[in-house]
């Protein structure tokens, strides 16, 4: 354990203590009259930060007037895929990579902004943390989860549930400011001039006219947990592209390239194409519009399969499906059928272990021939 977290933890779990002993204060909602600028912050992967696109929306009707933005560690492009007709915002960034001296200068410039409310639709790993940036930055209302009890530096709280979709939580939380509306999915917009230049590559690929199935083998953070062996979505492309009038397309970031050579070289179909690394986030989106189906772990990219409205099929493993799919999900989860007591483990809490003592069983025993099943039902458009 390095000397931070020795500081850290017993610092958060003190916190942790403190705030589930003491009683939360009733507060009335702020009047929409007296807020004028709003920041919305949420930090972690793309999923993290394409979830705030409903709370926008809804932030939007609910306070008209006000000056919105948004703070997050991912790039601002992400809010390019939201819906013609959303409220106008600002998106800033906060890096916490950066030394101390870089991050007190950041702090101090979020806190001459003079935000009124600070909405933290956070839960997890850093919740203590950010919770306290926010309490830095200074507003006059601030609105969060009480996660494991700990929401007693928030003006506003609603107590978190485990067992229920996050995104469906997200109007439970707004309604601590009286704020109407529900997050059942994430709206987002097709582009046109995107979708046209993604079938023209695909015509080049040679790939136009069959089955598209995406293929999304990678996870943000924290693998052992989430993902599926690579060995095994090896075999399932093979299989896929064994199957008359299937294509599959490789998909992930530039930082998952290495990944990619190392686990899907060798590959040789002219129906199988490895783009990983060779697209924006934007165009990984408009392929998914192209395609018939989506096969990932736990992923953000399952939230833009459901927007886009796309069948899926997601292995889980630690996670648990009822919260992260969202009310409307089309998403088939796929979970192990082995009788594991331990499992959902990963799920979201301040200070999660990290330590799995039965082997990553609960991914590791997921079958090739079971998600194989779901996809080709997925592509002859019935339920498996």
């Amino acid at each position: 354990m390095s000397l931070k977290q020795a500081i850290k933890l017993p610092a958060i779990k003190l916190y942790l203590a403190l705030s589930r002993s003491l009683p939360r204060s009733s507060r009335l909602p702020p009047n929409p009259r007296d807020v004028h600028k709003i920041l919305l912050m949420a930090f972690g992967g793309i999923g993290d930060t394409i979830r705030m696109i409903p709370l926008i929306r809804m932030l939007g009707r609910a306070f008209p007037a006000a000056e919105l933005a948004t703070l997050t560690n991912q790039s601002p492009a992400l809010f390019d895929l939201m819906p013609e007709g959303s409220p106008a915002s600002r998106h800033l960034s906060f890096d916490f990579d950066h030394g101390l001296a870089s991050k007190w200068r950041r702090l101090r410039e979020l806190r001459r902004e003079r935000f009124d409310l600070i909405v933290l639709p956070i839960v997890g790993d850093g919740f203590v943390e950010i919770a306290v940036l926010a309490r830095l930055i200074g507003a006059r209302h601030r609105v969060g989860f009480d996660l494991d009890g700990g929401g007693l530096i928030y003006t506003h709280s609603v107590a978190f549930h485990q067992d229920r979709s996050i995104l469906a939580q997200y109007g439970e939380l707004l309604s601590a400011l009286d704020c109407p509306g529900s997050a059942d999915n994430i709206p987002f917009r097709r582009d046109p001039a995107m979708a046209a230049a993604v079938t023209m590559r695909l015509q080049a690929l040679g790939l136009a006219n069959h089955q598209l199935v995406v293929v999304h083998p990678w996870v943000g953070h924290h693998e052992r947990f989430r993902a599926w062996p690579p060995a095994l979505f090896r075999d399932l492309i093979a299989r896929l592209i064994a199957e008359p009038d299937v294509a599959v397309v490789l998909v992930g970031s530039k930082t998952e390239q290495p990944l990619a050579r190392e686990h899907f070289d060798g590959l040789a179909s002219p129906r199988f194409r490895d783009l990983t690394g060779a697209l924006t986030f934007a165009e990984t989106a408009a392929l998914l519009g192209r395609s018939r189906c989506l096969v990932c772990n736990d992923s953000c990219l399952i939230m833009v399969a459901d927007g886009l409205r796309v069948p899926s099929v997601a292995i889980f493993g630690s996670t648990a499906p009822v919260q992260v799919l969202a009310k409307s999900s089309i998403c088939q989860a796929v979970v192990t059928e082995a009788n594991l007591s331990c499992r959902p483990c990963y799920l979201h809490q301040t200070l999660f272990a990290y330590k799995c003592d039965h082997e990553f069983r609960c991914l590791e025993t997921v079958p090739v021939e079971r998600v194989l099943q779901h996809v080709r039902a997925t592509l002859a458009g019935v339920a498996a």
